[in-house]
């Protein structure tokens, strides 16, 4: 089927936009590593510096837990990811009603709210 005018137009529009959305796509992408990239040698170079010259040391001897206060705290970190599950991933993924009835971000919030939260309690 051939299409004219304004049919033809709005394919030829819709095809533009396709294209700039995927080229913001792997643009993003590039940032991103560049950003990692950027991270790393960062690090490196704050490494160097006499504000952080005493990160460089040789770390202490670690003698860690063993016995039973090494069960302990085995157990309690079980135990934190199921039971905390509900609470923070509810209160993460919240009630926002932007988002689509199909849409992915509050489960991805949820998830990141109880990483973070079972995380910082095990610290």
């Amino acid at each position: 089927m051939v299409r004219s005018g304004r049919g033809q137009a709005a394919e030829d529009l819709r095809t533009r936009i396709q294209t700039v959305a995927n080229s913001r796509e792997l643009g993003t992408r590039i940032a991103f590593v560049g950003l990692v990239l950027f991270m790393f040698a960062l690090g490196a170079w704050l490494l160097r510096s006499k504000r952080f010259q005493s990160l460089n040391e040789a770390p202490p001897a670690y003698e860690g837990a063993s016995g039973r206060t090494w069960w302990v705290f085995a157990v309690i970190t079980a135990l934190l990811g199921p039971v905390l599950f509900l609470w923070a991933f509810m209160t993460g993924a919240g009630t926002n009603a932007s988002f689509g009835t199909y849409s992915l971000e509050p489960v991805a919030t949820g998830f990141a709210f109880w990483f973070a939260a079972v995380g910082l309690i095990t610290i």
